[in-house]
This record gives structure tokens, sequence and C-alpha cells, in this order.
């Protein structure tokens, strides 16, 4: 038995989801607001790892976690916010998991195309299931 013939594009479309999801930003509130962070991009996620590293040097050089972040956050919406040390250190916790169950989720959905031995199996893996 062949395999299907377009799982090519099933794998396509597993690719513009996942990219989607980046595209759509890390959902996040910021004192009762609901705002994204900006992880479409590799530089958007560079920046992301700039921060982490400033987050890092401040612990590192003893800060208060209750103190003031050396950064600020600016959101998609362009509204910046200045976060407790331990509170920053949170959000890039959390973009993190968020980030990773995106990254699995995507590899899940790749796996179950890449296994379909049938056009009817390759058709039943839904893409838009299992994201963040």
């Amino acid at each position: 038995m062949s395999r299907p013939s377009f799982r090519p594009r099933r794998l396509a479309e597993a690719d513009a989801a996942y990219q989607a999801v980046l595209d759509g930003g890390f959902p996040q509130a910021f004192e009762g607001i609901d705002e994204t962070l900006q992880v479409a991009t590799e530089t958007d996620r560079s920046n992301w790892l700039i921060f982490k590293g400033a987050l890092d040097d401040a612990v590192t050089a003893g800060m208060p976690m209750d103190g003031p972040s050396p950064l600020p956050i600016r959101c998609t919406s362009n509204n910046t916010y200045d976060l407790p040390l331990q509170a920053a250190i949170q959000v890039i916790s959390d973009m993190r998991a968020w980030g990773f169950a995106a990254l699995a989720n995507s590899w899940r959905l790749k796996d179950a195309i890449n296994a379909a031995l049938t056009g009817e199996e390759l058709n039943a893996v839904d893409v838009s299931e299992g994201w963040p």
C-alpha cells in the first residue's frame, strides 16, 4: 500500500497552524488587561532571550525579587508594563511552558501525519486541535 500523496500538504497545514499560534502571540494579562506578547519571529524570540538574560543577571546580582524588573515588558498593543522581578520571571517561565506546549503539539501532529497509512487516516488528523 502506498502512502497518501497529499502528506506534504498536510504537513504544511500543521506548520501553518503552529505559525498561526506564534503569530497570535503569547496571551498574558497585566493589571487586569488581556494582552499578548509578540513571539512570531526569530527576532522576537531572541529579544525574549535577552530579557530572560537580564532577569537572570538581576537574580545573580542579588536584586530583591519584589524590586523592579531591569526592563519593562512591551506588548503587541504597545502598552508597556513595569513588573516586579519575580513577576517578570514568572511571565518568562509561563511563556516558555506555552511555547513548548505549542511546539510539542506541532511535533505530535506531524508524527500523526507521518504515521498515517491511508488517506482516511491522514484526513483524520485535525491540525486545529491541541494548541495552547
